[in-house]
């Protein structure tokens, strides 16, 4: 037989006995114990107990995972411990900026549900998450904007990811717009990336002939200009200014040689958010500087003020990859003890030890 419960036989016993209370008490009980009985049983049973909360770490080669700040809220710059660039290798005509599309498939998109949240998405996150205060409020004053360090030698190629075409007006009075990939195809490129005058004389810091010495003697050897080079990339997408930098062209070539003019890129269109995340473009106000083998691929990065370190890691990188394009094979030094060094040597070689009379 089933077990009632407390308030249930609470409730009989207050029928049986409502013809000795008066009409208004009986109410009132009646009421108090109906109360009391819903309660215990919409209660429940058994109580499950809470789950811990799990917090998953993310991989420390991980692009997403945020920057730590120091007490001040600026960045700390953390060293670069993945290739930066695309999966897929750079062609001439991509990211140009340009609609492509005819007039039908622009119907087709104007008509699309999809479309449209996905350009609402779009809009909302250039809204709130670029932001030009943002940029100059996170450079700091220690750091200046840094935020990685070079690597002390470059990525394998194997697993060096590859660097975007980019279309934009060059200093050739010939051929005013040209392909990235046309100049940085087939020769070791020094990239220097910017989108203002504080972002160009961070680049300096990286290339610039009095800045780092050993750059520039490096360059200047015999057969070096031949197969390594020295690019610049400037990311001006504001039409107002981009229209004041056409207009001092000429200034700007008279500053570089002649060869020079085809490998500096005024770029205007094409750098959206996939190609800034894929570069490690976090502040686009910030200089960087990449250092591309023949087939345009990253193997090397640095952003910032260089370190007395990092130039040199960027002259030591440099030389490798132009041994590696001109086909040297750099010889494996292995340190041997001094032990196994006697046990290999001749039997000759090795001098007997004179035992006194």
């Amino acid at each position: 037989m089933a077990t009632k419960s407390p308030a249930l036989l609470d409730l009989i016993l207050l029928t049986r006995r409502s013809s000795h209370i008066p009409s208004q008490l009986r109410y009132q009980h009646r009421l108090l114990h109906t109360t009391s009985l819903r309660a215990a049983l919409t209660q429940p049973t058994h109580t499950p107990p809470p789950t811990p909360k799990q917090t998953v770490t993310p991989p420390p080669g991980n692009p997403n995972r945020p920057h730590i700040r120091a007490r001040d809220g600026e960045l700390i710059p953390r060293p670069l411990s993945r290739p930066l660039g695309l999966p897929h290798p750079p062609l001439p005509g991509q990211n140009t900026g340009t609609d492509d599309r005819n007039w039908r498939q622009r119907r087709d998109d104007f008509a699309s549900y999809d479309k449209h949240l996905a350009r609402r998405q779009g809009l909302i996150k250039d809204l709130y998450e670029k932001n030009y205060f943002r940029d100059i409020g996170n450079i700091g004053v220690v750091h200046k904007g840094k935020s990685i360090l070079a690597p002390a030698t470059p990525f394998r190629g194997s697993v060096a990811l590859w660097f975007p075409n980019l279309r934009g007006r060059t200093l050739d009075q010939e051929k005013s717009e040209w392909d990235t990939t046309d100049v940085l195809k087939g020769r070791v490129s020094v990239v220097s990336l910017y989108s203002s005058e504080w972002g160009r004389a961070q680049c300096q810091t990286f290339i610039g002939e009095g800045e780092n010495t050993g750059l520039s003697a490096f360059m200047k050897q015999a057969g070096v200009e031949e197969v390594a080079q020295e690019v610049e990339i400037n990311i001006e997408e504001n039409a107002l200014k981009h229209g004041l930098i056409r207009m001092f062209m000429g200034r700007l070539r008279r500053q570089r040689k002649e060869e020079d003019w085809k490998r500096y890129f005024l770029v205007n269109k094409g750098m959206d958010d996939r190609i800034r995340d894929a570069l490690g473009i976090w502040n686009g106000k910030v200089g960087h500087v990449y250092l591309l083998d023949a087939t345009c691929r990253v193997r090397w990065a640095g952003n910032g003020d260089a370190k007395a370190d990092e130039k040199e890691s960027l002259v030591r990188s440099l030389g490798r990859l132009v041994d590696e394009a001109k086909g040297v094979q750099r010889m494996k030094v292995t340190r041997q003890e001094p032990n196994a060094a006697i046990a290999t040597a001749p039997k000759e070689a090795i001098s007997q030890p004179t035992v006194p009379a």
